[in-house]
């Protein structure tokens, strides 16, 4: 069929037919290299290849980088190329593709599509990518203002609280054009994400992003009044009681201590924030006439609350629910969520298996292994190690959420789901205190891991295409981290047994990664190694042996007597039966003396099988 496609005589809608079923087979460096051998002969055969490109799921990096190199005149693509690579995880390249296009053309659609990759690069990094270049897009969109719908503003403002923490600019002309549109008749997918955005005044640390002289408005006796800096539509004048005044009115009646002054924005959202049926947002009645009237809330919180604990359950019982997952999706709360588990004699911790590997592999540290290791007091040992290095994304993260660490914006206490009956913690000045002290806290791990090899993870993505869906479910480090250990063989260091299934799914080799207990050996002293690790099975973390625990043992009970052994030895050879460990040593003796049919020739006890026979009354077979 390619040697046919081959010939020269053949129309393009045939070599395109061609190339759409090797895609379609699987024959993906055919169809590529195909397109390439044509693209002389038939202009439009790269963009209709790149086309493919963009929808085949299952292309990999490696080929793409290759078919693009190869493409004569690639300036005339840079578009979709950029869109492809936006979709490989590569918001870096696909900025520059993107913005080789809008130099050529500035249309409303790439420079969207720009500000989209630096958000994709800004919630992977927490870094701006290209700072003076975003910024002169976004003055640019801002200058088209009277192109833009209602959908672009919200873009704009997201972008604008989230990445440029700063809404000056775009902030009064949503208002104006919210205030000019009817609000009663809004979309209600509109109505969803301005609702989200009303909710982020409430995060402590946004309150400047909202209250500020252009975004102010008085509110008094059910009405709220605006400066005549804006201009409102009659319906919502009329719907949602708006009033425009001039500056002297305005003066006047914010000295009437029965105003308020508030944010416009929230004044004009809030008319339907809680109404606009918002899935993140659960309505909770209250019956006043009810000798009750709090049941709804206390319910509502009953059953969020067992929902949580089955989710904790099911990870206690071996499933891999990940504990991106069971920190609520926020890496703030692995600081109490590691501690809880480690500590809470009703919980396994189930952490991944132990796999050593020499110090000349690399280990990657992750947040939930330095906080272990914190937690049981040996990160200061370990982060000695040569072969420790530190993500860099992970240093990104600390530093932003150290600026933004308050009494608000603390980790979750996990013990709730321990006790019985409704529980609220009131803000007092207690709460400021700790939220100092747990500042403190992050600062020194932060400086403390700063000193060890910083790996630039930031722009690591897997081979396969939309392999960044992954992150909002394992968590944008551990995505990071998986890439990088794939492409640079480095072992991930991790509590975090979705690691696990990760691997097992994507067939890659599970040596690579391994819990921190695996760090202990070389860096601590034996019995002090051997003790700690006895508390911590006791306290349910699993698994503080290797499966290599048998060979060793086997090779020990060859040469001595396995009653020779201390006792904590044989708490380590308990352990290992615990988790199954020894279940070729009880398959070779049971062999050979205890199955039932005739042997020609009766079994001799050897000095290892005497050792075992002892070794099955330690662990009580």
């Amino acid at each position: 069929m390619i040697e046919f496609s081959l010939d020269e005589n053949i129309f393009f809608i045939r070599i395109l037919h061609v190339i759409k079923l090797l895609q379609q087979l699987g024959k993906r460096k055919e169809y590529l290299n195909l397109a390439l051998k044509k693209q002389n002969i038939f202009s439009n055969i790269i963009f209709e290849t790149l086309k493919i490109c963009h929808e085949d799921e299952n292309l990999l990096f490696k080929d793409f980088e290759f078919f693009i190199t190869k493409i004569v005149n690639k300036d005339f693509y840079d578009n979709i190329v950029g869109h492809i690579y936006a979709k490989f995880d590569r918001p870096d390249i696909a900025f520059n593709y993107h913005y080789s296009e809008y130099k050529k053309n500035a249309s409303l659609e790439i420079m969207f599509a720009l500000l989209k990759v630096i958000g994709d690069y800004y919630n992977k990094s927490h870094q701006i990518l290209e700072e003076t270049k975003q910024r002169e897009i976004f003055n640019a969109l801002v200058a088209k203002e009277g192109e833009l719908n209602l959908q672009g503003f919200i873009f704009l403002l997201t972008y604008a609280l989230h990445i440029l923490k700063d809404t000056r600019q775009i902030l009064p002309l949503l208002n104006q054009k919210l205030l000019n549109t009817d609000i009663k008749n809004l979309d209600n997918a509109l109505k969803i994400q301005l609702s989200n955005i009303f909710m982020t005044q409430y995060e402590s640390n946004n309150k400047d992003l909202f209250l500020y002289d252009l975004n102010l408005c008085l509110v008094q006796d059910g009405k709220t009044y605006v400066k005549n800096n804006y201009s409102i539509a009659e319906e919502n004048q009329k719907n949602f009681g708006f009033i425009v005044i001039d500056a002297n009115e305005y003066f006047l009646k914010k000295q009437d201590n029965t105003s308020k002054e508030e944010s416009l924005f929230h004044g004009i959202v809030g008319a339907f924030a809680f109404r606009c049926e918002n899935p993140s947002m659960i309505p909770i009645t209250f019956d006043k006439d009810s000798k009750n009237p709090l049941s709804g809330l206390w319910d509502f919180m009953d059953e969020r609350t067992n929902q949580t604990k089955d989710l904790f359950q099911r990870y206690s019982d071996g499933i891999y629910v990940g504990l991106f997952v069971l920190a609520g999706n926020n890496y703030k709360n692995y600081f109490t969520l590691i501690p809880y588990l480690l500590n809470n004699q009703n919980m396994n911790f189930n952490s991944l298996h132990v796999n050593y590997l020499p110090k000349e592999t690399k280990k990657i540290l992750t947040l939930s292994s330095i906080i272990f290791l914190n937690e049981i007091n040996q990160l200061d040992l370990i982060l000695q190690r040569e072969d420790i290095v530190i993500q860099q994304t992970l240093v990104n993260w600390l530093k932003g959420y150290l600026d933004k660490i308050d009494y608000a914006n603390m980790p979750q206490d996990f013990t709730y789901l321990d006790e019985e009956g409704h529980k609220f913690v009131p803000f007092t000045e207690d709460s400021i205190k700790e939220a100092e002290k747990f500042k403190t806290y992050v600062l020194g791990i932060l400086t403390r891991i700063l000193k060890c090899t910083i790996i630039n993870d930031v722009s690591e993505n897997l081979q396969l295409k939309e392999a960044k869906t992954l992150a909002p479910l394992v968590g944008i480090q551990e995505y990071q981290a998986l890439a990088y250990c794939i492409k640079y063989n480095y072992q991930i260091i991790s509590e975090n047994n979705i690691f696990d299934m990760l691997f097992e799914t994507l067939r890659f080799n599970k040596g690579f990664i391994s819990n921190a207990s695996v760090l202990l050996e070389g860096s601590l002293e034996y019995d002090k190694r051997r003790s700690l690790i006895i508390d911590l099975y006791q306290k349910k973390y699993k698994y503080v042996l290797s499966e290599n625990f048998e060979k060793s043992l086997i090779a020990f009970m060859q040469e001595k007597n396995v009653l020779s052994l201390q006792q904590e030895e044989f708490e380590l050879i308990k352990i290992a039966n615990s988790y199954g460990f020894l279940e070729n040593i009880k398959k070779y003796y049971n062999d050979k003396f205890k199955v039932l049919f005739p042997k020609a020739v009766l079994p001799v006890k050897i000095f290892l099988d005497k050792n075992i026979e002892k070794l099955l009354k330690i662990i009580g077979k």
